[in-house]
């Protein structure tokens, strides 16, 4: 038989309890535990049974060394499309600078026409030979050379030069110290264009040569003298 008491209590402790919003009738007990034992810790804060996220410190270090990657290429792309572009003025300054006619150009005075016929002649007698005209009258700052010939891998660069008389030394021998010295420059000047756009820039072998016209004919001095 049921304490009617004990009865009466619970029945209280439960209308207690959901007026708490205690689902259960009944509430267990809190552990306790033994004398002397330690008390449990209570669990951190924020736990939870999800793995944990990487470490916020690994994932800055990754995206600055991925940032420094892409700024590295793009950097490499711009010294890349920096060449191409440097190369490709190179290409046109060459072509500008080669682009001379083979004939002779017009508009020229008295003397100056008088020279283009016996070049023309000089031009006639190398292709003869077997030589490939590249410019004609090719000028720059230092000098101006005659007639730019290619005979098989060596760039030719040939002086025409006229006398009509055999007074100190003929035509040949007009190509002095001074002369020569201002075709080294023109062609120490020239050379580079020309190795891009005939050699693939690789620089050739050059040699010099002299079209001699005077009164005893006509003279070519093949390697009339050293570039030095």
């Amino acid at each position: 038989m049921v304490n009617p008491v004990t009865a009466s209590e619970q029945r209280r402790s439960a209308a207690s309890g959901r007026q708490r919003g205690d689902l259960s009738p009944f509430r267990a007990p809190a552990a306790v535990p033994p004398d002397g034992a330690p008390a449990p810790a209570p669990p951190p804060s924020g736990s939870s049974n999800v793995d944990m996220q990487p470490d916020a410190t690994l994932q800055i270090a990754f995206n600055i060394a991925r940032e420094a990657q892409r700024k590295a290429y793009q950097r490499r792309q711009q010294r890349l499309r920096r060449r191409q572009r440097q190369a490709a003025l190179g290409s046109q300054t060459a072509a500008q600078d080669t682009s001379q006619d083979i004939q002779a150009p017009r508009s020229r005075s008295a003397s100056r026409r008088h020279g283009d016929r016996y070049e023309d002649q000089a031009l006639a007698l190398l292709t003869k030979a077997g030589l490939v005209p590249l410019a004609r009258n090719l000028r720059c700052p230092t000098g101006e050379i005659d007639l730019v010939m290619r005979e098989g891998d060596t760039l030719v660069l040939v002086e025409v030069r006229v006398r009509s008389h055999l007074n100190y030394g003929g035509a040949a021998a007009s190509v002095d110290w001074a002369k020569r010295n201002r075709l080294r420059r023109a062609a120490a000047h020239l050379l580079p264009g020309l190795a891009r756009q005939h050699w693939d820039g690789a620089l050739p072998p050059v040699r010099f040569d002299v079209v001699a016209y005077g009164p005893t004919g006509t003279s070519w001095l093949r390697g009339a003298f050293a570039e030095e």
